[in-house]
């Protein structure tokens, strides 16, 4: 993640703590830890959605559209069924 200061300059890094009026930005390469009050952030960019995020989202998607399939043949085969067309 990279959280752009409001002074100027931006912290590159994951959040390692978390408190009331601040929070710790731990950068991965160097291990330093740079601790930012929230008065103190522009912007802050997160690196995007987790592998496994992605995959949930897409396995829920997968799911979801398989329901309405299965819903959709089963009142189509209903229909049917009490038309006497099967």
């Amino acid at each position: 993640m990279k959280v752009t200061l409001v002074k100027g300059g931006d912290v590159k890094g994951y959040i390692s703590e978390v408190d009331e009026a601040s929070f710790a930005v731990t950068d991965k390469a160097s291990g330093q830890i740079v601790a930012i009050s929230y008065a103190d952030v522009r912007n802050v960019q997160g690196p995007g959605l987790s592998r496994g995020a992605k995959i949930g989202i897409t396995a829920a998607i997968v799911v979801g559209v398989l329901v309405v399939a299965v819903v959709i043949i089963n009142a189509k085969f209903n229909k049917a069924l009490k038309n006497g067309n099967l």
